[in-house]
């Protein structure tokens, strides 16, 4: 199926400070710390950081992707899905060959080690440099079952054999690739059981959460935001076309 009109790909890291630029306009504080700590009283909510401060709040939003079990008490049904991406460096003269290149989601029927993937066309990633960018599912799929074992998993820079499994589809799809080098890379996928995002609330009027975008959550981002931030201020969900239960929380 070809998509034309507004298909493509989104440049994560624009979208969020893009995201980032808006809420500022709109009056938000932009505070670079890292969580340890959601807890309330009969006042307030208490966020600590680690790096030692301590914030109150009326209402938290939790959105803490893989990381959201840290902060929660008792923890969501989310699986933790260890993931490894393929780059593959491109030279100038490649690079201006393939521009033409669409995104692809590609469901693959008769390989042994991946049900499907996805690939994007040569992007220029901070370093300067481009790549094309592959990724897919695992059909034996591995889980992350601890933070510490999430943790191992980003500090060993990921599966060479997945990475040697996404390079095989590369190859095939376009057999006369000429990359300078291939990299690959550590990532980590969040997934509930219904396969809706979860967003709900954890404590009447104090604590929400948004998390659980099942591996598609980049593309509906803003309106998963908007979701939260609409059930936050209202209390109550805030959207008829979608029913609530669709995204409600469901716990170990």
């Amino acid at each position: 199926m070809l998509e034309g009109g507004g298909a493509g790909y989104i440049n994560p890291r624009s979208l969020a400070a893009a995201q980032l630029k808006i809420a500022q306009q709109q009056g938000a504080s932009i505070i670079r710390e890292t969580v340890i700590s959601v807890k309330s009283n009969k006042a307030r909510v208490i966020v600590t950081t680690a790096e030692a401060h301590t914030y109150q709040a009326h209402k938290v939003l939790i959105a803490a992707g893989a990381y959201t079990n840290m902060l929660v008490d008792p923890p969501l049904d989310l699986a933790l899905k260890p993931r490894t991406i393929l780059l593959a460096e491109l030279p100038p003269s490649e690079t201006a060959r393939l521009a033409p290149m669409l995104t692809l989601i590609y469901k693959l029927k008769d390989n042994s080690d991946l049900s499907s993937i996805y690939m994007l066309p040569p992007i220029e990633y901070p370093d300067k440099k481009t790549y094309i960018k592959i990724g897919g599912d695992l059909r034996d799929e591995p889980a992350a079952r601890s933070f510490d074992e999430l943790r191992a998993w980003f500090n060993s820079g990921g599966s060479r054999a997945e990475a040697e499994a996404l390079k095989t589809v590369l190859l095939d799809l376009i057999p006369d690739l000429t990359a300078t080098t291939f990299l690959h890379k550590p990532c980590v996928t969040t997934y509930t059981p219904h396969r809706h995002p979860f967003i709900d609330t954890l404590e009447t009027g104090r604590i929400f959460v948004a998390a659980g975008g099942c591996g598609s959550s980049a593309k509906s981002s803003n309106e998963i935001g908007r979701l939260a931030a609409v059930l936050l201020l209202q209390n109550s969900w805030g959207d008829e076309a979608l029913a609530a239960d669709d995204f409600k929380v469901k716990s170990f």
